[in-house]
């Protein structure tokens, strides 16, 4: 054979030899390539995923508030991680419409003074008729007032039809294991005083007790520390209470442990207007 295509055909299997070794090697580097860009497309599409739930999440909040608050009256709440209740909405001429109620003493026909043995129980779990008298329940306070930011409006009135509020823009309470603590109220703004921030950071707890029918123990409960009691027995006419077990709020005008004839707490997602 001649030694020129001898050499000829040598270098030309080694050519071969090397582009197969690369075509075998680029193939596998972009086997690699989309590998990579395969996985990071997953990581993407979960992030977008968890983005979308988080979105929804609240798109359904959004739209169970809606709902809910088309009119006032005993409505159906319904909010994502908290358990479906019923609840009083009205509207407040002068602070705005679809506050939710969470106490209203007018009557005295729902007794606020509980047994000893049920107190935690009734106070933690709420009690009453909505329509009239009744206490929200704890539990749901904490719900409510930790999963987003929520103000209080209180509204009392005397035996002589004269009225007044107070009103608070950032109202929170404290989980179980805490008492459920009054953790904060924000600033105060209205015409009866600020009498409740002296209980701010403090246990709601039974202040006082007493024994009643058949030597049987009733408590009513209220936070700690206070400067008014909102919670305490109902007295169908004017007088001066001689200890706080009454339903009374000192700052207004001075007026000491004076009882009112009625009171009523409400509370709304805050709305910076």
């Amino acid at each position: 054979m001649n030694p020129e295509k001898k050499k000829s055909s040598t270098e030309n299997l080694l050519i071969g030899s090397d582009l197969e070794e690369k075509k075998e090697s680029g193939t596998s580097d972009q086997d690699e390539s989309v590998e990579l860009e395969i996985n990071l497309l997953k990581r993407k599409l979960k992030d977008v995923e968890e983005e979308l739930r988080v979105k929804n999440n609240r798109i359904a909040e959004l739209e169970s508030l809606v709902k809910l608050n088309e009119e006032n009256g005993i409505q159906i709440v319904k909010l994502p991680g908290i358990e479906d209740f019923e609840a009083a909405f009205e509207d407040i001429p002068s602070a705005g419409p679809k506050w939710m109620v969470i106490q209203r003493r007018i009557d005295g026909t729902v007794s606020f003074n509980t047994l000893n043995f049920m107190h935690k129980y009734w106070y933690k779990q709420g009690f009453g008729n909505l329509e009239r008298e009744f206490w929200f329940g704890c539990q749901k306070l904490h719900e409510l007032t930790t999963s987003r930011r929520h103000e209080l409006y209180i509204q009392i009135a005397d035996f002589d039809g004269t009225t007044a509020y107070a009103r608070y823009d950032n109202f929170v309470i404290g989980s179980e294991n805490e008492g459920y603590t009054l953790r904060s109220l924000g600033a105060y703004s209205g015409d009866a005083g600020d009498a409740l921030s002296a209980s701010v950071n403090k246990k709601f707890k039974h202040n006082g007790c007493y024994y009643g029918c058949y030597n049987r123990e009733f408590c009513w409960s209220w936070w700690a520390n206070s400067q008014c009691n909102l919670n305490g027995y109902y007295h169908s006419s004017q007088m001066n209470l001689t200890d706080e077990n009454g339903i009374w709020w000192s700052k207004w005008n001075g007026r000491g442990r004076l009882n009112l004839k009625s009171c009523k707490m409400l509370i709304r997602p805050f709305q910076n207007e």
